[in-house]
């Protein structure tokens, strides 16, 4: 109710206060005329992480630039959301959408949805980035293969766990007797590596209990722990960024 309320008149905001929450109405302003105005003067790129009907509405009135992105299946919700606006055609919005940029994002298409979408983001010439983060296991889910015909496409920046960035990312499917080994290795750097990083970078980069306790979870899993929010974080602050402009990223399907 309150996520309705915040567009609705002064009027209904009212009732709901009063007669519904019982609660004693302070007053409500209007922005709308001053919030459009300082946008169109002070703003020319507006970032769209929870898309809503004015900040659609914002974007279709002003001549803004805007980027969409998201991690894990906020990821996928962000290509599919740039790939509905080309199904219906909003070439307005797709002309003014910079980029969409991804982590951890699991695959969404097929070959035909990959060919439909390389075709429509070269037009409105969109920068599609996937960020994926040493084995975590989401960006390979489900299966590339034959049966499953999943695809990814777009252009791939892979960090290792050191925060490098590399051309090559291992592992494509995940499940490989030959990767079980260096995984669990690796998970366990990665638990020790949640004890140390901080002393070496700062307080900022401290992980708390819950987060290590995810990191003991990831050593039956292996994958999943290095799927969180963190090291994609970590990654995008402390991580290189020489291997961004490898022409070879810029090739990937995986």
């Amino acid at each position: 109710m309150a996520s309705k309320a915040s567009y609705e008149n002064k009027p209904y905001i009212q009732t709901i206060v009063t007669q519904h929450w019982k609660m004693e109405f302070l007053g409500s302003d209007d922005y709308w005329n001053e919030v459009l105005k300082l946008l169109t003067q002070t703003h020319e790129v507006l970032t769209l992480i929870s898309l809503g009907v004015r900040s659609m509405a914002w974007a279709r009135f002003m001549a803004l630039s805007w980027f969409t992105k998201g991690h894990s299946l906020g990821g996928a919700l962000a290509i599919l959301f740039a790939a509905i606006l080309a199904l219906h055609d909003e070439t307005e919005l797709l002309e003014r959408l910079e980029g969409v940029y991804t982590f951890g994002q699991p695959m969404v298409e097929d070959e035909k949805f990959v060919e439909f979408m390389k075709k429509k983001l070269k037009e409105s010439a969109i920068n599609y980035v996937r960020f994926v983060y040493s084995n975590d296991i989401v960006p390979r889910l489900p299966f590339d293969d034959s049966e499953l015909m999943f695809k990814h496409f777009g252009q791939r920046f892979y960090y290792n766990s050191l925060y490098k960035g590399q051309v090559k990312a291992p592992n494509k499917n995940y499940f490989s007797p030959l990767e079980a080994i260096p995984m669990m290795m690796n998970v366990v750097w990665e638990l020790i590596k949640s004890f140390a990083l901080w002393r070496i970078t700062g307080a900022d980069y401290r992980e708390r209990g819950l987060m290590r306790v995810v990191r003991v979870i990831g050593l039956i899993i292996p994958g999943l722990s290095a799927h969180c929010p963190q090291d994609y974080i970590n990654g995008s602050c402390l991580g290189s960024t020489d291997v961004l402009f490898h022409p070879n990223r810029l090739y990937s399907t995986y």
